[in-house]
């Protein structure tokens, strides 16, 4: 998997994204690509949910803290 993006990252590719979504001329081709790299970015940005009660949960994050 890919590092996580920094939000100054993130914040540039959701602009490129919009940028190419509403350009002038742009086909039915052009969207299915645009859907494609979403796709294939979406884990890049995902966020994991964590529950702070769940004592597993805590370990994992202090060992990744750690690690």
């Amino acid at each position: 998997m890919a590092e996580p993006m920094d939000d100054d990252a993130l914040i540039a590719l959701a602009q490129h994204r919009y940028d190419q979504a509403e350009r002038r001329g742009a086909t039915a081709d052009d969207c299915r690509q645009l859907r494609e790299k979403v796709d294939m970015t979406r884990d890049l940005v995902l966020v994991e949910e964590i529950d702070l009660r769940d004592p597993a949960a805590i370990a994992r994050l202090v060992a990744a803290a750690h690690g």
